[in-house]
């Protein structure tokens, strides 16, 4: 993942979701609150003293620019129902960066359950909750997610937890965790060879789905087959691997899980 820091080019007016119109001070125009450091200088007989006071703000904001044939759409985002116009808009291609008020409970939460530690990660998260739509290749395959990816798309969900896709990807995170489950207890395997005992466990497994072509194979320690069977098609297949089985074969099959 890359975190090297976005630089954002913006021209025209600034779209906010609160408050529409123009904006003559530069940094707001860019979606940035300026941090406001002032200075105040006493001299005295003896000692000449300095005191600086920096303002920082004190809500989060987070603009996001998406780009779209050339164009830059811009928004302003305080809260997650503030996601809701992107949303509508399918936007995919954006970007985020959040001004620098302190985190809130909700961010440092974000934060800790995607595993990153520095507050700018938050772009990454917000950027997620953008772009973390049902065609986006995070909800479009239910494959297998990384633990990285789980953590990520985790965290960025407690920034967004009203996006329209946070019930199919959460169900697609709880999946992915329980396939990490099983295969490293060994139950959860496709096409191979596989040593029982070691690389597969004992026990009865089944596929199911549209099955065709698939060939499996129970072989004692001389290479014998103790039975097998060929499925030119099928919805469900299921066997038995037992614990004197010496090795298994799966072919063209898909994988196999606990039945």
């Amino acid at each position: 993942m890359d975190k090297s820091v976005r630089t954002i080019l913006t021209t025209g007016c600034f779209l906010s979701i609160a408050v529409s119109g123009c904006s003559s001070d530069p940094d707001a125009a860019q979606g940035l609150v300026p941090v406001t450091t002032t200075s105040t200088t006493t001299t005295t007989s003896l000692v000449t003293t300095t005191t600086t006071t920096t303002t920082v703000p004190s809500k989060p904001t987070v603009q996001i620019v998406c780009l779209a044939g050339g164009t830059q759409n811009l928004y302003t985002v305080s809260t997650a129902k503030d996601f809701v116009p992107i949303w509508e808009q399918g936007w995919s291609d954006c970007s985020a960066s959040r001004n620098e008020a302190p985190l809130g409970a909700a961010e440092q939460k974000a934060l800790k359950t995607a595993g990153y530690d520095q507050p700018e990660d938050l772009d990454l998260l917000y950027e997620r909750c953008v772009a973390l739509s049902e065609d986006y290749e995070y909800s479009s395959s239910y494959d297998s997610f990384t633990p990285e990816e789980m953590a990520e798309i985790s965290g960025a969900l407690l920034l967004c937890p009203n996006h329209p896709a946070a019930k199919q990807v959460t169900a697609a995170i709880k999946k992915s965790k329980e396939d990490a489950d099983l295969r490293a207890a060994k139950r959860l395997f496709g096409s191979g060879v596989y040593r029982v005992g070691e690389e597969v466990a004992p026990g009865t497994y089944a596929i199911e789905g549209d099955i065709a072509n698939c060939y499996w194979e129970r072989q004692d320690r001389n290479g014998e087959i103790i039975d097998n069977n060929f499925i030119g098609s099928a919805k469900r297949v299921q066997v038995t691997i037992r614990a004197s089985d010496y090795a298994f074969t799966s072919d063209g099959c898909g994988e196999w899980r606990p039945a």
